[in-house]
C-alpha cells in the first residue's frame, strides 16, 4: 500500500480518538474505536490505491461539516431554563418540570427557599446547611 495524505489523516484522527478515550477513562469505547478506525483507515488506503482519493477527501470534509451544523442547530441552554422556580437548583436534581413548581407552591406553601421563609428537611430540592 502506498501512503496518501487522506489515509494518514484518518489514521491520525482514529488514534486521537483512541487517546481521548484513554484520557477520559472510557475503556468500553477503546476497542470499538480501534476496530472501526482500523477498518476505516484500511478502506481509505485501498481507495487511495485505486485512485479514489477525492472520495476520501469528501468523506473527511463531512466530519467538520457535521460538527459545524450540529453546533449551529444546537439549542443553547440558559441558566434560567435549567433551574427550578423554587430553589434555583437544576431541574434534574429537584425533579421540577415547567408546570410542577407553580403547583407545588400552591399545594405546600412551606416548600420554598430558605431566603423566602424557610425550608423543611426532606423536601425535593435537598437544601441543607451542610452543602
Amino acid at each position: 500500500m502506498s501512503l496518501c495524505a487522506s489515509g494518514l489523516l484518518i489514521t491520525a484522527l482514529s488514534l486521537a480518538l483512541i487517546l481521548a478515550d484513554i484520557y477520559n477513562d472510557r475503556i468500553n469505547y477503546i476497542t470499538e474505536h480501534a476496530i472501526l478506525g482500523g477498518i476505516l483507515s484500511v478502506l481509505f488506503f485501498i481507495m487511495c490505491n485505486y485512485g479514489f482519493e477525492i472520495v476520501n477527501w469528501v468523506l473527511l470534509a463531512i466530519i467538520p461539516l457535521y460538527i459545524f451544523l450540529k453546533w449551529i442547530f444546537s439549542n443553547p441552554v440558559s441558566d434560567d431554563d435549567n433551574d427550578c422556580d423554587m430553589c434555583n437548583k437544576p431541574k434534574k436534581n429537584c425533579g421540577c418540570s415547567d408546570e410542577e413548581p407553580k403547583r407545588k407552591k400552591e399545594e405546600k406553601p412551606w416548600l420554598s427557599c430558605p431566603a423566602k421563609g424557610g425550608i423543611k428537611m426532606g423536601d425535593e430540592c435537598g437544601v441543607s446547611r451542610f452543602t
